[in-house]
């Protein structure tokens, strides 16, 4: 019998020699090694929690938090650091998206099965 949890830890040990993976490692390097990045990104972080936090309860930001919001957007535009993290979060977000949609096929396609359409 097959042990998927064997099959999820190679996975997850082949995923980090990506080039995506290794592209994000080298950008958080890059903030870890600046601290007026690391602040910003710790900044952006908590007020990323922040923002979560007033959706999930179906608050609004009020206007104090809307101009910190864009205050806190144009700073990550200028710090080349912090959009290096960004970039590399997203492509590697396309590869997980991938992966998970490869995994999940073969629940997709047992709903196809039973599905009207």
């Amino acid at each position: 019998m097959i042990n998927i949890y064997d099959t999820a830890n190679q996975l997850a040990s082949d995923f980090q020699e990506t080039d995506q993976f290794k592209k994000l490692a080298e950008a958080i390097n890059q903030v870890k090694a600046n601290e007026t990045s690391l602040k910003l990104y710790q900044e952006m972080e908590s007020f990323q929690k922040t923002i979560m936090a007033k959706t999930q309860a179906g608050q609004d930001l009020d206007e104090n938090e809307k101009a910190k919001y864009q205050e806190l957007n144009k700073k990550i535009g200028e710090d080349e650091n912090v959009q290096a993290v960004i970039k590399a979060e997203q492509g590697l977000y396309v590869l997980l998206d991938d992966v998970q949609k490869t995994i999940a096929k073969p629940i997709t396609d047992l709903y196809k099965e039973i599905s009207i359409g």
